[in-house]
C-alpha cells in the first residue's frame, strides 16, 4: 500500500471554526501532516446560535486536508439528547455529501474521545470502516478538574473499539491506562511546521525576551505564579521584557500586574496567527510555562524548532523531550525555584545550541516525521 491510495476521513472534538478559530487547532495540523501520506478529508460539526433552527455548510482545501464544517443552530426544543440527535445526524449527512452513497474512507481518524468517538463507532458499525484515535485531552490527568465522571464508560467502550489509540505523549498513554482505558496503543506527538518556525537572526541586545503563548486559563496555565516570579525578579535586574500570546481573558490580570508594578515589563500580543506567533517566537530568547499541569503543548516543539530553549514546570509528557540540553525543567507551583531558575535562564539562554534545539524539534515534530507516523498506523490496521 502506497502513499495517498490510502483514504482517510479526519473528525474530531475540536477544531478550528469562525466561532472558535483557534480551538483544536493541532488536530488541524496533524491532519495536514497525515495527508503528505494520505488523501484526507476533514468533517467537523459545530453549533452556531446566530443560525437559530438552520444549517450551514462550508467547505474550503488548506495544506492538502478539505475541511468540510457544518454548523447547525441550535434546536427549537430545547432537550439534550434532541441537540445531540440532531449533532449524530450532521455528521452523518457530511459523510454523505462528501462520498456520496457508494464510496467511503479507508479509515476514520478520530480527535479527542468525546464526543466524537460515538461518532468514529457509529460509522464504524453502519459503514465497516475501522477507526483509530489520537487524543489530546488532559482530563484524564489527576490534576485536571475535568474529571470524565459517568462519561468514563463511554471513553472504554469506544476506546477498546478501535483499532489504535494515539495520545501525545507516553504520559498521557499510562494516564489513560490508569483508568482502565484499553486498547493497542501507539504514541505520536503533536507537530509543528518547520518550514514557518525557523530561528531568527542572533540576539545582541541586553534586553532578554521572555516568550509564553497560553490560553491564560489560570487554572492550568497558572498565569498567576509566573506574574508573582516576575514582581520578585524585578527587585533584582531589569535585563527583560515578558511577551504573552493569548486568545484569553487577559483583562482579569490587569489589575494585579498593575498592583504588582510590573506592566512595563509586560508586553500583551493578543491572539495571533501561526505565521505571527512565529515571528514573535523569532525574536525571542526563551520560552516559559509554569502549568499546573499539562499533555505536551504545541507551543514547546514550535519554540523547539526556533532554536529557544524552554523553562517549563516538568508536568505531564514535557520531560520526554525537555532536558538539560534544551531547556530547564522545574517543580509546578514552586515559584521559588521558579524565580531562580529565571535568573538561570536569562544568565545563559544564548549560550544554548540552537541548532542542536531545532534539529531535535525536526526529528520528532515535523510534518514529514508526525505524517509518516500515522501513515505506517494506518497501513498496519488496514493490513491487520
Amino acid at each position: 500500500m502506497s502513499a495517498h491510495n490510502i483514504n482517510v476521513l479526519f473528525i474530531s472534538s475540536w477544531y478550528p471554526t469562525k466561532l472558535r478559530p483557534t480551538d483544536g487547532n493541532f488536530v488541524q495540523k496533524h491532519a495536514e501532516a497525515a495527508a503528505l501520506y494520505a488523501n484526507v478529508d476533514f468533517l467537523h460539526v459545530a453549533f452556531d446560535p446566530s443560525l437559530k433552527n438552520k444549517y450551514e455548510y462550508q467547505k474550503e482545501v488548506l495544506n492538502n486536508v478539505t475541511s468540510h464544517i457544518i454548523y447547525l443552530g441550535y434546536p427549537k426544543i430545547h432537550f439534550p439528547l434532541f441537540k445531540f440527535f440532531r449533532y449524530v445526524k450532521a455528521y452523518f449527512y457530511g459523510f454523505k455529501k462528501i462520498y456520496g452513497t457508494s464510496e467511503k474512507p479507508d479509515i476514520i481518524h478520530a480527535n479527542v474521545l468525546i464526543p466524537v468517538g460515538l461518532i468514529a463507532f457509529l460509522f464504524h458499525l453502519t459503514k465497516k470502516i475501522p477507526y483509530v484515535i489520537s487524543e489530546h485531552w488532559t482530563a484524564y490527568l489527576p490534576q485536571d478538574p475535568n474529571k470524565p465522571g459517568k462519561k468514563l464508560f463511554f471513553f472504554r467502550y469506544f476506546a477498546k473499539r478501535s483499532s489504535r489509540l494515539m495520545p501525545v505523549t507516553g504520559h498521557l498513554a499510562n494516564a489513560m491506562e490508569a483508568m482502565s482505558v484499553k486498547g493497542k496503543y501507539s504514541v505520536v506527538p503533536n507537530v509543528v511546521d518547520t518550514s514557518l518556525f525557523v530561528p531568527g537572526p542572533e540576539r545582541n541586545e541586553p534586553l532578554k525576551r521572555i516568550i509564553h503563548v497560553s490560553s491564560l486559563l489560570d487554572v492550568q496555565k497558572n498565569f498567576s505564579g509566573m506574574l508573582i516570579a516576575l514582581f520578585h525578579l524585578i527587585d533584582k535586574r531589569d535585563d527583560f521584557i515578558f511577551e504573552v500570546i493569548s486568545d484569553g481573558d487577559f483583562e482579569q490580570y490587569k489589575r494585579k500586574f498593575e498592583k504588582l508594578g510590573i506592566s512595563e515589563k509586560i508586553v500583551f500580543h493578543g491572539r495571533k496567527t501561526t505565521d505571527e506567533v512565529a515571528a514573535i517566537m523569532q525574536h525571542g530568547d526563551f520560552l516559559l510555562l509554569f502549568s499546573n499541569y499539562e499533555n505536551f503543548p504545541c507551543v514547546i516543539p514550535e519554540a523547539m524548532v526556533c532554536g529557544l530553549p524552554v523553562l517549563s514546570s516538568d508536568v505531564g509528557g514535557i520531560a520526554e523531550h525537555v532536558g538539560k540540553s534544551n531547556g530547564i525543567l522545574i517543580e509546578a507551583q514552586n515559584i521559588d525555584e521558579l524565580i531562580v531558575q529565571l535568573e538561570t535562564m536569562l544568565d545563559n539562554c544564548r549560550n544554548y545550541d540552537k541548532n542542536q534545539i531545532r534539529r531535535y524539534a525536526e526529528e520528532h515534530f515535523s510534518y514529514n516525521v508526525i505524517g509518516k507516523q500515522f501513515f505506517e498506523i494506518y497501513k498496519q490496521v488496514l493490513c491487520s
